[in-house]
């Protein structure tokens, strides 16, 4: 097909049109530098002659066709450019080479017939390159990903060794959960003067956040609010002793499981207090949650929160204050504590926290309780 002998012999001018609509309709491709462009005009031309021969020979492409599209989008994974705006610029270049195809064959006075088999040639080959572009663009991502994790594991396990690697003078250390990929990607995304350093610990993420002059905790607040229902744990900030930070964070989280919200130590010392009973003391506290019911746990903890409300705690659980004046009264009756006595409120709070944490117990090696 003398259209497709053109093409395949001269794609340069076409691949100039197709850079010149990616760089007018991507921004990603906008703001790219003249070498990466010169790259990018390379696959294209690729593209353009590879299509034509494929056509003209009436097959598909080899794994060899395919590799330009392979390295291609694997240099753009690196380059940071997202997989939505490199599929678009394949559709882009297929709609400007189809555009140029279709003149030509106009002018040329094809039929229908032969207009729709180089159609269907071309969609076959846009098909094939996508699935391709797709695949290596994200072993790209997942290999760069399992890089910097390695990369940034490398430098915590480093900066908790007190070793002289570090990027700020001073450090919070915060574990956060549910963890995630995505939260790991998020934290490390910050925009702060020092990189958050995070990685992935169990159902857990650590992290090494630069504490910065004057506002450190605000930017904390911030940043939790930017992350959406998390558990944030914190502890320091600290230019040395990062190890013993972290394990205070994770402590803390062990304290604060189930919850949502941002902790430190001091938000949590009746808690961690309380966290810290174990043995005997601690499964005898915990004991006395037992009896109660769900709803009875309910109440109680509504209670604690309310301030010691009754009214509050009806308004909270949406029920009269005499369903929440009988509860309590069979909080009394079930444990023996009172929960409207100081010192048996204190304990029935206990009790609800070692319940929630899994406190109190002793396991093998290591007693109940956090250090």
């Amino acid at each position: 097909m003398e259209i497709m002998d053109r093409l395949a012999g001269r794609p340069g001018p076409v691949a100039d049109q197709i850079v010149a609509a990616l760089v007018a309709e991507i921004p990603a491709y906008s703001t790219m530098d003249a070498r990466v462009l010169g790259a990018v005009r390379e696959i294209a031309a690729l593209y353009v002659a590879e299509a034509a021969t494929l056509i003209r020979e009436r097959r598909d492409p080899t794994d060899a066709e395919m590799a330009g599209f392979a390295a291609s989008a694997r240099a753009r994974a690196r380059d940071g450019v997202s997989l939505e705006d490199v599929l678009h610029a394949l559709r882009l270049g297929f709609v400007v080479l189809w555009r140029v195809v279709g003149e030509r064959l106009a002018d040329g006075g094809r039929d229908f017939d032969a207009a729709m088999e180089v159609g269907t040639r071309f969609m076959r080959y846009f098909d094939l390159a996508a699935g391709v572009v797709s695949r290596h663009y994200l072993d790209e991502r997942e290999r760069l990903a399992d890089s910097d994790d390695r990369r940034q594991g490398e430098l915590i396990a480093a900066l908790l060794a007190d070793q002289e690697v570090r990027q700020a003078p001073r450090y919070w250390a915060l574990v956060l959960s549910p963890g995630s990929a995505a939260l790991v990607r998020t934290l490390r995304r910050l925009p702060l003067g020092s990189p958050v350093l995070a990685v992935p610990e169990g159902d857990t993420v650590l992290a090494l956040w630069p504490a910065l002059p004057g506002d450190s905790r605000a930017a904390l607040e911030r940043a939790h609010h930017a992350l959406g229902p998390v558990l944030i744990t914190i502890a320091g900030p600290s230019a040395s002793g990062l190890d013993a930070l972290a394990a205070e964070a994770r402590a803390l989280h062990r304290v604060a499981a189930g919850r949502q919200g941002l902790f430190c130590l001091e938000d949590l010392l009746l808690d961690a207090l309380v966290h810290q009973a174990g043995g005997r003391t601690g499964d005898a506290v915990r004991a006395l949650a037992d009896p109660l019911t769900g709803e009875l746990r309910a109440t109680l903890a509504a209670y604690i929160a309310s301030g010691l409300s009754v009214r509050e705690t009806a308004g909270a659980l949406n029920v009269h204050r005499n369903t929440v004046l009988y509860r309590l009264g069979q909080i009394h009756r079930l444990t023996g504590r009172d929960p409207r006595a100081v010192t048996d409120l204190f304990l029935l709070h206990a009790a609800l926290g070692l319940t929630a944490t899994g406190g109190g117990r002793e396991s093998p090696g290591r007693p109940g309780g956090t250090s």
